[in-house]
């Protein structure tokens, strides 16, 4: 297999809206706790919900995320990317209808045992 090759579970959106039309897109804060940036175990930004999965981003201690849902032992996320701040990501409002987030900001999954829940 190429390095570039993955054979992996398909990606899995993440759901915003799934507290209904009247509360925010995604209502949880979260910060992403402490770890050993020189060791193995980091807060990787994954596909779907399973360490199984291929590797999108890595986050950094303290960086702040939106929780939007979730599935196993992990949270579905969105969170800034480099340029952008929380109000872009558009996750503070309302939405109509449960619906898959398509941006413009980052997005993926996040063991929880790296993040801090503090607001929501």
């Amino acid at each position: 297999m190429a390095k570039d090759d993955y054979s992996g579970p398909i990606p899995l959106p993440i759901k915003i809206g799934g507290d209904g039309p009247e509360l925010d897109a995604c209502g949880t804060y979260a910060q992403v706790v402490d770890f050993d940036a020189s060791g193995e175990d980091v807060p990787f930004v994954h596909d779907a919900p399973s360490a199984a999965t291929k590797v999108r981003d890595k986050l950094t201690s303290g960086q702040g995320v939106k929780v939007c849902e979730t599935q196993n032992d992990f949270s579905g996320i969105v969170y800034a990317g480099d340029s952008q701040t929380d109000v872009d990501c558009k996750t503070n409002s309302p939405v109509a209808t449960e619906q898959n987030y398509t941006g413009p900001c980052r997005s993926g999954w996040v063991d929880n045992r790296f993040l801090q829940m503090t607001a929501g």
